[in-house]
């Protein structure tokens, strides 16, 4: 920090764009997030390749335009969390929009699937979306209402 002296004698706050926040709670925050975006993007690319290897999407046969158009906002949804979770975890410029973003499909999507699952009573599986819902919204929430969490400085 830095104080500055004006002709009016008063004391002002400088920011120093220099100073570096490593170790700091906002630059955990912001690589948690990171990390939580990235791993959910990874877990759903290979929930799909599992699931379609092994025979076990019966939409296939019963509804494919529907299942198909489903798989693809899933894998588009799991890209968009890759690439935001590592523009943020990388301090690019364009990484706090690109996961904001992926946040937003993945929220869509976290409010959609556990419904499937719990018609299916697979219960535990839509309990799991749910809590990946509340981690979701409360990192969403922060990166709205207090965005400087995740301000990764020292690029």
């Amino acid at each position: 920090m830095q104080i500055m002296e004006t002709n009016s004698k008063i004391l002002h706050y400088v920011p120093n764009p220099t100073r570096k926040i490593h170790g700091h709670k906002n630059m955990k925050t912001a690589r948690i997030a990171s990390i939580y975006s990235i791993f959910v993007g990874i877990a759903m690319l290979g929930l799909w390749v599992m699931l379609l290897s092994t025979n076990q999407v019966p939409e296939l046969a019963s509804e494919p335009y529907r299942i198909i158009a489903h798989i693809l906002a899933e894998i588009a949804t799991a890209v968009l969390l890759l690439i935001g979770g590592y523009g943020l975890l990388k301090k690019q410029t364009w990484g706090m929009k690109a996961f904001l973003f992926s946040q937003g499909a993945l929220f869509y999507t976290l409010i959609a699937s556990p419904g499937y699952y719990i018609q299916f009573g697979a219960v535990p599986i839509a309990a799991m979306f749910i809590i990946l819902l509340v981690i979701t919204l409360i990192f969403l929430g922060q990166a709205i209402l207090r965005p400087n969490e995740f301000e990764l400085n020292g690029k």
